[in-house]
């Protein structure tokens, strides 16, 4: 993977983030939950970008984009935001992240076949702007959840599709022992 250059970055620590976001990679392919993944992407998304908090959103039944994971955030906060994917939003993203901060602030949609499912957003800890690299790090970071979200998606489709078969078959067979017991 190649990084812009940068000029706040020396070369160590380009390789270090490039480093990290490998690590979390592999620690993806470890976790137990998607719970466990989504903590593990916002708290690295901190980590890897310097941030003081972070937060990945995704959307809801209605559209509307809910926190399902935070880092440096208040969980009473959390809780309670929700929004439209709309301008408005970026808006409301700084003020739950830091308003002090707001000048840091990086988001990045998560995007699964073509389709934005959720934000992952960070704030800087020094307010500084976000670089380039920032962006394309925090970027790549949310392509990586992408895929276990499309996994989970798609494992409860079959779930979904498994049970609606074996009720299927139950129904099939309660209807075969009815006429045999009518016979």
């Amino acid at each position: 993977m190649e990084l812009p250059a940068s000029s706040d970055r020396s070369d160590g620590a380009q390789a270090e983030r490039v480093r990290k976001l490998t690590q979390l990679s592999r620690a993806f392919t470890y976790a137990l939950s998607l719970e466990e993944i989504l903590e593990l992407a916002v708290s690295q998304a901190a980590s890897i970008t310097g941030a003081e908090s972070a937060v990945l959103m995704l959307t809801d039944a209605a559209g509307n984009l809910r926190v399902r994971a935070s880092h440096g955030v208040d969980p009473a906060v959390v809780e309670r935001f929700e929004h439209p994917a709309n301008e408005s939003l970026v808006t409301r993203l700084r003020g739950l992240l830091g308003a002090h901060l707001a000048g840091g602030f990086v988001g990045v949609p998560l995007v699964t076949q073509g389709k934005v499912v959720g934000l992952l957003a960070t704030v800087r800890s020094d307010g500084a702007s976000p670089t380039d690299e920032d962006e394309t790090i925090l970027s790549s970071l949310a392509d990586q959840v992408a895929a276990p979200l499309e996994n989970a998606r798609l494992a409860k489709q079959l779930g979904s599709s498994a049970l609606l078969a074996e009720n299927v078959r139950l129904y099939e067979a309660e209807r075969d022992a009815r006429i045999a017991a009518e016979a």
